[in-house]
């Protein structure tokens, strides 16, 4: 059975249909092609990004590209805020169980997002000069402040 490309999912093709990973819905439920709607050629997205962020030397990468998700569904919400990556990586490096590597996974950082939040960058601003998880101190407000900013 054909699987999705990176995904161990057996998809389901039928002639005529979109094919679809077998457990998210039967064939049946997937509109035959010449019923699908038309979309647009290309959308215009920058209007909800964000400006492009240094990280520096520091591998905090996924906290950077999950803030600017996170930022980009917030202000798509119209509700825009500057968040902190710099508590997000903070808070990703206490569950992702390597907490003196530098780095971490997306995964993770999308739990910590549902569950903690993340506080805004006037809490607690990114420091790009210390070594990978050397975190400096922990604003008191951190986390009160990043429970209002939950995915």
């Amino acid at each position: 059975m054909p699987l999705l490309p990176g995904c161990s999912v057996p998809l389901t093709v039928v002639a005529g249909t979109v094919p679809v990973p077998r457990r998210l819905a039967p064939a049946s439920t997937v509109a035959p092609l010449e019923e699908a709607i038309e979309l647009p050629a290309s959308i215009n997205l920058i209007p909800y990004m964000t400006p492009i962020r240094n990280q520096a030397s520091r591998g905090t990468c996924v906290a950077f590209t999950l803030t600017a998700l996170h930022e980009y569904i917030l202000r798509r919400r119209g509700t825009p805020q500057d968040l902190s990556e710099q508590h997000l990586y903070y808070e990703v490096k206490l569950i992702d169980g390597y907490p003196s590597a530098c780095g971490t996974w997306q995964s993770k950082a999308v739990t910590v997002l549902t569950s903690r939040g993340q506080c805004r960058e006037i809490v607690w601003p990114y420091n790009p000069n210390p070594p990978c998880n050397n975190h400096g101190a922990v604003p008191v407000r951190a986390r009160t402040d990043g429970l209002r900013y939950r995915l």
